[in-house]
């Protein structure tokens, strides 16, 4: 019997699976993917593939049993040769220079543009038409003004008017070369996680194709309900809100992290989620260091979103403990800024891009994970932290409600007074450090034990098949 064919599309996970790429941006998702892909792959049940940016590797290649297809002419857009340093060493650099803060699809973002000002120059002209003014002095200076303004940007990216179109979502044009790698690998199943540009893309292909689409949740607002409110606004990243409903309602099956996203995508959407949980391999790393007293960081520097500056407000707040801070470059502003303020900490040790591999080595030297996140799906952070017994802090988040309701930790209700008082509490409370600590190590054997989350996928596979 002819195994099911699954491709998963997680661009920005390549340098998971090629360590010799230095500099690439990677996060959470990617970890998720990485995970659930060379699982999937070492059970044997699923033909699994992965669509990844071209980092220059081969187009096609294999690696931990999963076939990687390069996106060709597609690079990293976050890419940075000159971090490469701090990649290799792992060890903390004396500046803060950081790479380009690029926008993640700018080339969607103008076919956006393009094709809503292309929409609103023909109908002014059908309008002034039906008004048979179209001759008129006013009526032909408008009109060069508007197509002056259409074409300034048209000039400037002639190229990607050659592109022929796949289709079109709304006034949002998918341009046949942009999914054309989807019909090379030709599965049965596309999977991909988080909400945007690319997702909606692939809904679409599906849906043109005939194929399986698995909306994978990633952070809790890829189901945000002010999508339907404004379809017509841009949300966060620029994404036309239009965009991610078209996605999310076009998904054959949806995959949630957490109970919070099953609801919202229930009550908001009309559509079922399955809940699986995040992946995780509990053999340890690195072994434990029991004389561990650093507060850990990890996260981007994205001030939007994952708040380092926050961070480092609680370190100026308790100079009597140590922080080690690993900050992946993203946005280059907050990055030097951050940078510039952890140098003049003395408390403070800040770390740039790290290997996957070594990353762990952090969370087993830490006595307690501090996250001052805005919003989160389920984070890998929290899952290694907890996987060496490392309670986690949160100034705002609590996922699936890991720390309310399971002990592993404590929420701050977003306020850096209370978050304050929490960590010194976890650091200087023996039995209350000693019964969080236990309850994260009971939490993930539980509920994200890979041996036991990877069949669920299979699962979901298999039913979508049937």
């Amino acid at each position: 019997m002819t195994k099911p064919k699954v491709c998963i599309v997680s661009p920005f996970c390549y340098p998971l699976f090629n360590p010799e790429i230095r500099g690439a941006h990677f996060g959470g998702w990617e970890v998720r993917t990485y995970t659930i892909a060379k699982e999937l792959a070492r059970r044997g049940n699923v033909d699994v593939s992965m669509v990844v940016w071209d980092h220059g590797q081969p187009p096609v290649e294999q690696r931990a049993g999963v076939t990687l297809y390069a996106w060709q002419g597609k690079p990293n857009p976050h890419r940075d040769p000159a971090d490469s340093v701090r990649a290799e060493t792992g060890t903390p650099v004396s500046d803060g220079t950081a790479g380009a803060d690029v926008p993640l699809l700018a080339r969607a973002e103008f076919d956006h543009w393009l094709a809503a000002h292309t929409h609103k120059l023909g109908r002014w002209l059908l309008r002034a038409l039906a008004q048979g003014v179209i001759l008129s002095a006013r009526a032909g200076l408008q009109f060069v003004v508007q197509l002056a303004v259409v074409w300034r940007d048209v000039a400037r990216r002639v190229g990607w008017l050659l592109r022929e179109p796949f289709g079109y979502i709304g006034n949002y044009i998918v341009a046949k070369k942009d999914v054309a790698i989807y019909d090379r690998i030709n599965a049965d199943i596309y999977m991909m996680p988080g909400n945007n540009y690319t997702a909606g893309e692939l809904a679409y292909y599906c849906r043109a194709r005939g194929k399986k689409y698995v909306f994978l949740a990633g952070s809790d607002p890829d189901y945000d309900p002010a999508f339907r409110l404004d379809l017509g606004a841009m949300g966060l990243y620029s994404v036309p809100n239009y965009l991610r409903v078209y996605a999310i309602e076009s998904a054959t099956a949806h995959i949630a992290q957490n109970a919070r996203q099953v609801a919202t995508l229930k009550n908001v959407y009309g559509r079922d989620a399955v809940l699986i949980r995040n992946p995780l391999d509990l053999t340890p790393a690195f072994p434990r260091n029991p004389a561990a007293q650093t507060i850990l960081w990890v996260g981007s520097s994205d001030d939007r979103v994952r708040r380092p500056s926050r961070m480092l407000d609680l370190a100026e707040r308790l100079p009597e403990y140590q922080f080690v801070m690993v900050m992946v470059p993203l946005i280059a502003e907050t990055d030097r800024a951050c940078w510039a303020r952890a140098r003049a900490l003395p408390n403070v040790t800040m770390f740039g891009r790290t290997p996957f591999a070594e990353i762990e080595r952090f969370f087993a030297d830490a006595k307690l994970f501090v996250n001052t996140s805005v919003f989160e799906g389920f984070p890998n952070t929290f899952l290694q932290a907890a996987k060496y017994g490392v309670p986690i802090v949160t100034l705002k988040v609590d996922p699936g409600e890991m720390l309310s309701q399971h002990g592993c930790g404590i929420a701050s209700g977003d306020d850096l007074e209370r978050l304050s008082e929490t960590v010194r509490r976890m650091m200087t409370d023996a039995e209350l450090y000693a019964r969080a600590s236990a309850a994260c190590q009971r939490y993930v054997r539980a509920y994200h034990d890979q041996e036991r989350i990877i069949p669920q996928y299979e699962q979901v596979f298999n039913r979508l098949l049937a």
